[in-house]
């Protein structure tokens, strides 16, 4: 029986990882879904270290990059709603010219993000070298089954990385 508990608390954990870090979920919400207490999630994020995991995948440069469309996307819909009006006021006219700045402003922090977001071949590989070491030492078989993957995965990093 001690199993059954230890698999069902591996499977609460798991969720628990995925609401955490991939869904950007709070502590909180994620006791009341899994049906855990707060402390126990608290343990598992300071235990895992998935703070740090979380913010690392929310601050990648196809993350930011994708978030500065958004808010490019919202600040375009004003500007035109705005341009469409026959009359405007000082302060309109004001705020034109911020929504202007900020588009300009926002499409420079993009291009600074795509420049310095692209990693080398190099850092590639020393990665996915320390994953595959990883995957040898505990999944064997899976390890072979992964080495043609790791080879295509390769050269088709080297095609979009030229």
């Amino acid at each position: 029986m001690p199993q059954l508990c230890t698999m069902a608390k591996d499977k609460e954990r798991k969720s628990a990882y995925n609401l955490y870090v991939n869904e950007c979920l709070m502590a909180k919400e994620i006791a009341l879904r899994l049906k855990v207490t707060e402390k126990t999630i608290g343990d598992w994020v300071r235990e895992g270290n998935w703070k740090q995991i979380r913010l690392s995948k929310q601050t990648t440069a196809d993350t930011l990059s994708g978030k500065y469309d958004d808010l490019l996307s919202a600040l375009l819909d004003r500007r035109l709603s705005f341009e469409k009006k026959p009359s405007k006021s000082a302060e309109e006219k004001e705020e034109h010219r911020n929504i202007i700045d900020e588009m300009s402003k926002i499409a420079a922090i993009k291009d600074r993000i795509h420049k310095d977001g692209n990693v080398s071949l190099r850092v590639h590989i020393h990665c996915m070298e320390k994953f595959m070491a990883y995957i040898h030492t505990h999944n064997p078989k899976l390890f072979m089954n992964l080495i043609d993957h790791q080879r295509d995965y390769l050269v088709l990093l080297t095609e979009e990385l030229k």
